[in-house]
């Protein structure tokens, strides 16, 4: 039999529109993006989701609710519970305060990658909580508490600076995933540092400190990547003249986009044409 009705697990829902991840009250969702890629809404912030990233957030009295819009149709694994369960299950050890964080602060939305060996985990407590609701409800909320122990541990190598503050934790974090999604949005545009910041109300210094510590690169550098990212694509797919291609992806001086180019493929816009050409010929 079933202990509780506020459980429930939906594997692999596919969706190719716009939906929305919304916990009933005083219940939270866990939700692994096993295909598809798309870009999401939450509270204001826009940013991008693709297969290998996870959800997780939880309703106490105010709705919250994030909406996701796939780009390509989306399989997404969903595993909603109770906050009730998770009171329950929780001692006073320290392993366990990792997860009352989660639940029990301001903050009630978190958005990881995860990398193939974490999503792999996920997906097998997913559904060992799934195979235990009908078992008996202590050993479903066994099984719930070591997800949520390994989605705490895993936050925590994910994101290392992560403090007792956590509403500073987060909008670090949300702050640089909406600076990202404004680069993939607008990068055929000129992208300095201050206008960025100012698109998204930060301080210039403040943000280029942040983005670096997220994500290990200087933002520069990311915007140079997202570019030569699309060039590479236009390279392959299009018989557009390098120099088009150039301004097209934000690089008016085409000696700086030669220049840039070699630095992150090992070699020249013309040269990686070329190569991709003889592939595509020798594999028909």
């Amino acid at each position: 039999m079933s202990y509780t009705t506020d459980r429930s697990f939906t594997e692999y829902t596919e969706y190719t529109s716009s939906f929305p991840l919304a916990p009933k009250p005083k219940q939270a969702l866990l939700a692994l993006v096993c295909s598809g890629c798309g870009s999401f809404h939450h509270q204001g912030i826009i940013s991008e989701f693709e297969a290998g990233h996870c959800f997780l957030l939880y309703t106490r009295e105010a709705p919250n609710t994030a909406v996701l819009s796939p780009e390509l149709s989306c399989q997404i694994s969903l595993l909603s519970f109770s906050l009730a369960d998770v009171n329950a299950l929780l001692g006073r050890d320290f392993q366990d305060t990792a997860i009352r964080d989660l639940f029990f602060e301001e903050v009630s939305f978190c958005h990881l990658k995860l990398l193939p060996e974490q999503m792999d985990a996920m997906r097998s407590y997913q559904k060992l909580c799934l195979s235990m609701q009908k078992d008996s409800l202590t050993i479903y909320r066994q099984t719930l508490h070591a997800m949520l122990l390994y989605f705490s541990r895993t936050l925590a190598i994910l994101k290392p600076e992560k403090r007792q503050d956590s509403r500073e934790f987060f909008s670090r974090s949300i702050l640089t995933e909406q600076v990202k999604y404004l680069i993939r949005q607008n990068y055929s545009e000129s992208l300095s540092l201050s206008d960025i910041a100012a698109s998204v109300f930060a301080n210039p210094s403040y943000l280029s400190r942040v983005f670096k510590e997220e994500n290990g690169i200087p933002l520069s550098h990311y915007i140079n990547q997202v570019r030569i990212q699309n060039a590479m694509v236009l390279l392959e797919d299009t018989e557009e003249l390098i120099i088009d291609i150039a301004m097209a992806c934000g690089y008016n001086y085409i000696p700086h986009f030669n220049r840039v180019f070699k630095e992150h493929t090992g070699m020249t816009p013309g040269a990686y044409r070329k190569s991709r050409r003889i592939n595509r010929k020798s594999s028909d």
